[in-house]
């Protein structure tokens, strides 16, 4: 049902275009209801149809494309699916060159010629632009692999932030800062990429320290942490909690407790992350209480 909800808009403007380039056709085969007296308004018409016919084909090929994958992918949302953007970034590259040979078609000028004239021409362009087409390319396949999603939380090299879009020319992320950074594929493709929300499994670990001096044990940290969770056993995992010592320091201990939750569930997941940092406040208080006075 949400899917649908999602192709409702985009059925709709394809019905729009529909009847328009039905009334269109009709009038062009109808020279007594529609008489063009003018070569402009015949070129107009021929253009303006030649282009919606195109764009209508493209259009229900899109929909139905997008119509058969998110069936297939109940679980997938259509606005952060990386499969529905390439395919209307493709489409928005169809209609582009489309309406390029529509403005051709309303100056009458000859396409056949125009081609065979621009073909050196492209190919030098083809060759200066050789790193803008290997960006699109880099941009085709980033969005079909799937690797890489809207919303994914990644690390480029020294820039760390959440995927907020991507295009055929860069994807842009957003760090925490609230800053927009802008990275071209090209760099992405050839760059080592850390995706923390690609993961097998949904792990969740939460890395505190704790003072030497207050009168604690390992065992007694890691009692009260399971201790904390009991509520939420159904969605934890069975014996994948652990809590070890990462660092010791001269007057800190260095810990990371984690588990593995049973399923992709962000509201759980928060609700666990905040009952472990409570736990911990709570251990560091009481052993504050405890501890002798100097």
């Amino acid at each position: 049902m949400e899917h649908q909800n999602d192709l409702k808009k985009p059925a709709l403007y394809f019905t729009a275009k529909l009847l328009v380039y039905s009334v269109l056709i009709y009038f062009g085969f109808n020279e007594e209801l529609f008489k063009i007296n003018t070569s402009l308004a015949q070129g107009l018409l021929y253009a303006t149809t030649f282009f919606l016919s195109f764009n209508v084909v493209v259009s229900f090929a899109r929909l139905i494309v997008i119509a058969l994958y998110l069936r297939k992918h109940r679980d997938k949302k259509m606005d952060m699916n990386n499969f529905v953007l390439g395919i209307n970034r493709i489409s928005s590259i169809i209609n582009t060159g489309t309406f390029i040979i529509s403005v051709m078609i309303l100056f009458d000028i000859d396409i056949r010629n125009m081609f065979v004239s621009l073909s050196i021409v492209a190919a030098a362009i083809a060759v200066l632009s050789k790193d803008y087409i290997t960006s699109m390319a880099n941009g085709l396949i980033i969005m079909f692999s799937d690797r890489l999603s809207l919303g994914d939380k990644i690390t480029i090299g020294e820039f760390s932030g959440k995927i907020r879009d991507i295009t055929l020319i860069n994807i842009i992320i957003e760090n925490k800062d609230g800053d927009m950074i802008v990275i071209p594929n090209a760099v992405v493709s050839s760059s080592i990429v850390l995706n923390r929300s690609k993961k097998n499994i949904r792990q969740l670990a939460v890395e505190f320290e704790l003072r030497l001096d207050h009168a604690f044990s390992i065992d007694e940290v890691e009692k009260a942490l399971k201790s904390s969770i009991t509520p939420f056993l159904t969605s934890i995992r069975e014996n994948s909690f652990s809590l070890q010592v990462v660092a010791m320091k001269h007057d800190l201990i260095h810990c990371k407790a984690q588990l593995i939750l049973a399923d992709d569930n962000k509201i759980i997941e928060r609700h666990i992350y905040r009952t472990m940092q409570d736990a911990i406040i709570a251990i560091g208080s009481s052993a504050d209480k405890t501890s002798p006075k100097d």
